[in-house]
């Protein structure tokens, strides 16, 4: 009987589940966002760095701290213009790195 190989570089934890999870509500805020009138100017930059973020945080080994870390700020600076410009007043929360 061989032996079970360990899955210790796969994160199989909640919290990268929860941050795609808060990106994506964040990335769906910031397309409603971008179609008001009149646009915000940073409505494009905000979108593209959600999907960034996302994407790192889906492709990104768990050992990447830096790269996690990178996502996350993104994350939090798109929130804190989308806070401000939204027109529905969401308040989405900050993501611990």
């Amino acid at each position: 009987m061989e032996a079970i190989s360990s899955v210790g570089s796969t994160d199989f934890g909640p919290s990268r589940y929860a941050r795609v999870a808060q990106i994506e509500a964040a990335q769906r805020v910031a397309e409603i966002t971008a179609l008001q009138e009149p646009k915000p100017p940073e409505a494009v930059s905000i979108i593209r760095d959600l999907h960034m973020a996302r994407y790192a945080l889906l492709a990104v080994d768990p050992g990447r701290n830096d790269v996690i870390s990178a996502a996350v700020a993104a994350y939090n600076r798109a929130t804190r213009v989308l806070n401000v410009v939204s027109p529905s007043g969401a308040m989405l929360p900050q993501l611990r790195g």
